[in-house]
């Protein structure tokens, strides 16, 4: 009596030349998504992947892909000190007779997060909003 073979089908969906096509898309666009990579393999052959088909197809021929993340805005870059220098002016100008401590917290894009002390002779007050 022999063993029959356990874990279900263990054929391979694609075929050699299918999975050059897979690493043929990445070298055209390194920066894409495995889920976008899928997605135009989908276009180009019209078979459907999941992204773990992909990942291990690119394992096979030693490829690896990583994330790419925008580097953020410099907060010291020149146009930036000159745009926050601008605001600080014309929000001096609104209350010139109170005294202001700005501090930068946060960078979202090109937006700042801005904290606001106010220190007058009645009382201080502190404030928080998006530049």
């Amino acid at each position: 009596m022999e063993k029959s073979p356990k874990g279900g089908n263990h054929r391979a969906k694609l075929t050699d030349e299918q999975k050059e096509s897979l690493c043929d898309i990445v070298e055209e666009d390194c920066s894409l998504t495995i889920q976008r990579i899928c997605d135009l393999f989908f276009e180009r052959h019209n078979i459907r992947i999941r992204r773990s088909t992909a990942t291990r197809c690119f394992k096979d021929f030693h490829c690896t892909l990583k994330n790419l993340r925008p580097i953020a805005e410099r907060r010291n870059d020149l146009k930036n000190i000159l745009d926050m220098k601008e605001y600080a002016m014309n929000f001096l100008r609104i209350a010139p007779h109170r005294q202001f401590c700005f501090s930068s917290t946060k960078q979202v894009s090109s937006k700042y997060d801005v904290s606001i002390v106010e220190r007058s002779l009645e009382f201080e007050r502190k404030e928080s909003f998006r530049l």
